[in-house]
């Protein structure tokens, strides 16, 4: 690739490959998690049936972690890690049937689960359980293994050490790994169980999201924001020692958390979450979010009139009281200031940190990726207001489930995420708009725009 333009690198099927990703994962956040999740908060309201409620909230929970936010998490390192390490990217073909299989296990998942605890189409439904879970597995498996020979090749020598990073991502890769085996396992006592038929045991649910956020996703997240944050939102040099610190301390905190919760140890679990609240705080602190930014002597603006660097600083607020949820259960039931609530916990993390991460960092990274810049940058104002209020309002039923005015907020909540990554993909150009729609946004008729 030496001496290529970044428009020719861009244009190369391998690294373009990200692009894929991204419209899968948008798309099975827009059209089955976000949708779902709504739906479920109607239904709770409306008095249905809770087993096919509970189905259909876990199917969401999975989709949302390991489609919407896994995708997203996967495509970018299948296009960053390469160039950042200076080696070839992953082969495409690989990537493409990986994504493929991953995708159509996913889709299966959401239609699947809820129809098997909803008693339609019983057989049907249960074999396709066990198949999403298969699938997930396999597809998984083979984005994993293309994005680990990008990591066995030899990188550029000139290149910066990522010692950090690589341990990073290796541990995240193994924790998706074992997440999408406990997935299989669950999926097939769901399609097999006859008192809770649909429903993956708890403990099993429980340790597939922690495995999902703290195993996969954040550890990734705080090695690519130490090299991104700098660059994009002005901060500080992350601190490399504490850094390394968060790091350890969520890989340890999650080990010990997700068999804690699988064999029922209390002192286990306990232990793991309190590393992992301590994790959070540290990574934090290292990315230095809430630190004063850095000066720029050819852009004078304050950082805080950045909507995107806004938005970075929202989602790690959310973080930081995830972090507290999690310290708080070691104080006394009656002294802890925030519920012991996994909805509440799962959401903060979710939807108040992932989400709005992937508004703020990817509105930055996936135009430079096609050698583009933002279709309407003033439009970053309105994924600042529609993420946070999507996450206000679906706290707002975490806290207060049975309140009428909390249950309405929680169904807010949808639709405006759905409306913040539809914009979202429509302003990285993600996904293109038609001819009359674009000059309609432009002010001009159809006709007279191609006068």
């Amino acid at each position: 690739m030496a001496g290529a333009s970044s428009t020719e690198i861009a244009s190369k099927p391998a690294l373009r490959i990200w692009r894929a990703f991204a419209v899968a994962g948008l798309a099975l956040a827009i059209l089955a998690g976000f949708a779902s999740g709504t739906l479920a908060v109607l239904v709770r309201l409306a008095g249905g049936p809770s087993l096919w409620t509970a189905a259909l909230a876990q199917a969401h929970g999975h989709v949302q972690i390991y489609g919407f936010a896994g995708l997203m998490t996967l495509g970018v390192a299948q296009h960053f890690v390469p160039r950042l390490r200076g080696v070839s990217p992953p082969d495409a073909r690989l990537c493409w049937l990986g994504l493929s299989l991953l995708g159509a296990g996913l889709g299966l998942r959401i239609l699947s689960q809820p129809l098997l605890a909803g008693g339609i189409t019983i057989q049907a439904a249960a074999t396709a359980l066990v198949i999403s879970g298969t699938l997930e597995l396999v597809g998984g498996s083979l984005l994993v293994w293309a994005l680990a020979a990008t990591l066995r090749r030899p990188g550029v020598t000139h290149k910066r050490p990522l010692r950090t990073f690589t341990t990073a991502l290796v541990t995240g890769l193994a924790a998706y790994e074992a997440a999408l085996a406990i997935n299989l396992l669950g999926t097939w006592h769901a399609a097999a169980s006859t008192e809770r038929p649909g429903i993956v045991p708890a403990p099993a649910s429980t340790a597939l999201a922690a495995l999902g956020f703290y195993g996969f996703l954040l550890p990734i997240a705080f090695a690519m924001g130490s090299r991104t944050f700098p660059l994009f939102f002005r901060t500080q040099a992350p601190r490399p020692i504490l850094l390394a610190s968060a790091l350890g301390a969520l890989a340890l905190g999650t080990v010990l958390r997700a068999p804690g919760v699988l064999v029922s140890t209390g002192p286990l679990r306990a232990g793991g979450e309190a590393l992992l609240g301590c994790g959070l705080l540290a990574g934090i602190a290292a990315l230095q979010v809430f630190a004063p930014r850095r000066p720029l002597p050819r852009d004078q603006r304050s950082a805080w009139l950045d909507p995107l660097s806004l938005l970075a600083t929202s989602a790690h607020g959310w973080l930081a009281l995830a972090a507290l949820a999690l310290l708080g259960r070691l104080a006394l039931p009656r002294a802890s200031l925030v519920p012991r609530s996994l909805d509440l916990e799962w959401h903060l993390l979710g939807a108040g940190y992932v989400t709005l991460l992937i508004l703020a960092v990817g509105s930055h990274l996936l135009p430079g990726f096609s050698g583009q810049r933002l279709r309407w940058p003033r439009a970053s104002w309105a994924l600042l207001g529609l993420g946070n209020v999507a996450v206000a309002g679906r706290l707002a039923w975490s806290l207060a489930p049975a309140a009428p005015l909390a249950g309405w907020l929680g169904a807010i909540a949808g639709p405006a995420a759905m409306a913040a990554l539809l914009l979202f993909a429509l302003n990285t150009r993600v996904v293109g708009m038609s001819g009359p729609i674009r000059t309609a946004l432009a002010g001009r008729s159809p006709r007279s725009a191609h006068r």
